[in-house]
C-alpha cells in the first residue's frame, strides 16, 4: 500500500517528537483524551460504514459524557443541595447542546440559509 507524502513523513518524524507528545498528552484532562479518541472513533466509524459524516453521533456522545459525569457527580455529593446543584448543571449543559444543534439544523437547512443571506445583506 502506497501512503501520501505526508503520512511517510509522519511516520518518519513521530519518533523524533514522541517525548514531547507524551509529555503533552500527560497534561491533558483524561476525560479530554476520552472526548478527542471517542471522537476519533466515531468518524473513524463513518468512514468505514461511508455514512454522512454529521454532527449526531459526537452531540449523542457528548449527552451521554454529561450524563455519566453529572450521574458521578451526585454520587460523590454529600448533601442534598450538592445533587440538587449537580442536577440543575447537568440541565443547563444538556439545554446548552440542544440549543447548539438546534443551530445546527438551522444553519443546514434551506431556512438557515436564507437567513445567513437575509442578515449577510442586512449588514
Amino acid at each position: 500500500m502506497c501512503l501520501p507524502r505526508q503520512d511517510v513523513e509522519i511516520q518518519t518524524n513521530a519518533a523524533q517528537y514522541l517525548p514531547q507528545i507524551s509529555e503533552l498528552l500527560n497534561r491533558v484532562p483524561r476525560q479530554m483524551l476520552l472526548l478527542l479518541k471517542t471522537n476519533d472513533l466515531l468518524r473513524g466509524i463513518e468512514t468505514t460504514l461511508q455514512t454522512r459524516a454529521s454532527s449526531s453521533s459526537f452531540i449523542n456522545m457528548s449527552r451521554c459524557c454529561i450524563r455519566a459525569m453529572a450521574r458521578h457527580r451526585r454520587s460523590k455529593a454529600r448533601s442534598r443541595s450538592r445533587r440538587v446543584q449537580v442536577t440543575l448543571a447537568e440541565c443547563v449543559q444538556l439545554c446548552g447542546l440542544s440549543v447548539y444543534e438546534l443551530l445546527l439544523w438551522v444553519k443546514g437547512c434551506r431556512l438557515g440559509t436564507w437567513l445567513t443571506a437575509l442578515l449577510t445583506f442586512l449588514h
